[in-house]
């Protein structure tokens, strides 16, 4: 296994929602092979896409990889895997990255309270922006939503791909 499989699969971020709230699908696959893989499609303007966290995202990897994923989740890579590929962070560390914003999620996810209902961590923020023009609300979970301000930007440093790498 290549050093950058092990990152990805210590790491998920990408497939547990922190990263995305959809994925869409490339105008050249079939989504109804998709479906029948077991992802729960839908359809908008901009074509087929399903919603983060993904349902096939299992104990840490993708249940249907080798089988068939969408190609944009086979080839995407995060701002912290191109700084790996590239030399400019060791793997090691890139892991105790990868373990501290998994370990603030799940901690997240946790404190929020029925982790079914919510469905992770979309749903988590999903529900306090629902909620934010609450004052009681917002006072009530001023921890919640300092830690999630707090994953986001930790996210938006190491993870997304928009930014330089």
């Amino acid at each position: 296994m290549h050093k950058s499989q092990g990152l990805c699969i210590r790491c998920g971020l990408c497939c547990k929602g922190a990263i995305f709230n959809r994925v869409d699908l490339r105008e050249n696959e079939n989504a109804h092979s998709f479906e029948r893989s077991g992802f729960d499609l839908l359809l908008d303007e901009k074509g087929y896409y399903f919603l983060q966290p993904c349902t096939l995202h299992r104990e840490g990897r993708c249940i249907v990889y080798e089988a068939g994923c969408p190609s944009i989740c086979r080839d995407f890579q995060c701002r912290l895997l191109r700084r790996c590929l590239r030399g400019r962070i060791e793997w090691d560390e890139a892991a105790g990255i990868a373990k501290k914003a998994n370990e603030m999620l799940s901690k997240i996810i946790e404190s929020s309270g029925d982790t079914e209902r919510l469905q992770g961590f979309v749903g988590v923020v999903k529900y306090v922006n629902q909620n934010f023009t609450s004052m009681s609300f917002r006072k009530n979970n001023a921890q919640l939503i300092l830690e999630i301000m707090y994953l986001r930007k930790y996210i938006e440093r190491h993870f997304w791909e928009k930014l330089p790498a």
